[in-house]
């Protein structure tokens, strides 16, 4: 029993030792890992002033390389991400962002494909009603002209029925047999 006793109190005390040990590089890991997110970050948003039409990330040059280690530098000293786009954006201008401020006329650069998508959908709606409205005098034309021809002898749903197998192209034959039929009635 004395053995059980002395082993519980040492299990204890390594549990809560590591527990602590643990607990600090957990922290630091987290700061580390924050840092290189926020700079990933940076890279991925935006351009390099050294290579044109390139993410910061993607720019292959020696100057590019250099600013990346300044910016990963500065995120492991505890610089926010405010500052260093700050420090970005005054040293190489506004150019560098690789997405525009949605403010002044970065804003049109947010707003215009949604115009042009409103637009288009607006413009295919319109479209549709007209081809639905002329689609339906066609077949309204169509139901008379067989009215005068029969001499009412078509009732208006088998009228109906007639006019829209007739436009298309392919009809069966019992419906081409009475077609005839009806025209050679009249």
């Amino acid at each position: 029993m004395r053995n059980v006793l002395t082993s519980w109190p040492l299990q204890i005390c390594i549990v809560v030792c590591f527990c602590f040990a643990f607990g600090a590089s957990s922290e630091q890991f987290t700061k580390e890992q924050v840092a290189e997110n926020k700079t990933n970050e940076i890279f991925d948003s935006f351009m390099s002033p050294f290579c044109p039409g390139r993410l910061l990330r993607d720019c292959p040059s020696s100057q590019a390389s250099e600013l990346k280690r300044k910016i990963e530098s500065q995120f492991k000293a505890g610089v926010t991400e405010e500052v260093v786009i700050n420090d970005l954006v005054t040293t190489y201008g506004n150019e560098v962002r690789a997405a525009p401020l949605p403010k002044d006329f970065g804003l049109v650069g947010w707003l215009a494909p949604f115009a042009f998508l409103l637009g288009g959908l607006l413009t295919f709606a319109i479209w549709l009603r007209y081809k639905k409205n002329t689609a339906l005098s066609d077949d309204n034309t169509i139901i008379n002209e067989a009215r005068s021809i029969s001499g009412d002898g078509i009732s208006g749903n088998s009228a109906k029925e007639n006019v829209s197998a007739a436009h298309s192209d392919e009809l069966s034959p019992d419906l081409r047999r009475q077609i005839e039929k009806e025209l050679r009635e009249s």
